[in-house]
């Protein structure tokens, strides 16, 4: 399946991958999350997949003999795997969390950072 999508690119180049419409009508989700578990565990596991597929996709655009679009994804999997913005997206994780107060986020970050 063939899907034109429109709209302004942030660089000039190629884009792979597939296309996810997170909200529906109403808001609703259109593709079914779960959301079982430690948030701070499925973001390191959903870092490690984002990471990992954008490796491939170079690798595959680098045996097409594409090295400079190559060169993009091997970017983008450094930024997926960076400590540091993973992070404070664990952070923001721990700050949205309904149950979580300001004492519970400051112990979860503890353990979090610990070495």
């Amino acid at each position: 399946m063939t899907a034109v999508v429109r709209g302004t690119a942030g660089a000039p180049g190629l884009a792979l991958g597939r296309i996810v419409r997170l909200e529906g009508p109403g808001g609703q989700p259109r593709v079914d999350v779960d959301r079982s578990g430690n948030p701070g565990e499925r973001l390191a596991t959903a870092q490690a997949q984002v990471a990992a597929h954008l490796e491939d996709l170079a690798a595959e655009l680098r045996a097409e003999g594409k090295a400079d679009e190559a060169a993009i994804f091997d970017a983008q999997a450094l930024l997926a795997s960076d400590r540091a913005l993973a992070d404070h997206a664990f952070l923001a994780l721990l700050r949205m969390h309904v149950d979580v107060g300001a004492r519970d986020v400051d112990v979860a970050a503890e353990d979090h950072f610990a070495p």
